[in-house]
């Protein structure tokens, strides 16, 4: 999302101005392509790894590849005909997007991180005599022995 929020800063103060800054503006497209195409499968990814129990993994991988997929609906009102060729409310929003994605995905990964953290003090023996193996599988990535991917 990093290169996603570099094409969509260039694209947004040059593109008013297309016809001086075509060579910048179609490198701002690539990135914002190059950077975009691959998040939905990375996200599926992460979502297989850290969702334990097959119907919550296989949910929210649906759920994910659903939400993924309604990104051409919102790209298809966003870019306003009056305002082009600057479309400063698609871009805008488009690195809106992008930003909000790098900070909420980056608090998901600490959040993470601090589970795995408390998780990794607890000696699992005692876990185990306190649940017993079906418990543990019913707790699914709340269980204590779990241990989210980063």
């Amino acid at each position: 999302m990093s290169v996603v929020a570099v094409g969509f800063a260039i694209l947004l103060p040059l593109a008013p101005v297309i016809s001086k800054n075509i060579a910048a503006c179609y490198l701002g497209v690539v990135l914002v392509c190059v950077g975009q195409y691959p998040t939905n499968p990375a996200g599926s990814a992460w979502i297989s790894g850290n969702l334990a129990g097959e119907q919550k993994r296989a949910m929210g991988i649906a759920l994910n590849i659903a939400l993924g997929n309604c990104g051409g609906i919102v790209g298809s009102y966003i870019f306003l005909d009056k305002e082009k060729p600057g479309y400063p409310t698609g871009f805008g929003i488009g690195l809106s997007f992008a930003i909000m994605t790098l900070i909420t995905s980056s608090l998901l990964e600490y959040s993470y991180w601090r589970i795995n953290k408390k998780r990794d003090a607890l000696d699992a023996d005692e876990v185990r005599a306190q649940y017993s193996d079906e418990e543990l599988i019913v707790l699914g990535d709340k269980s204590p022995l779990f241990r989210y991917k980063l």
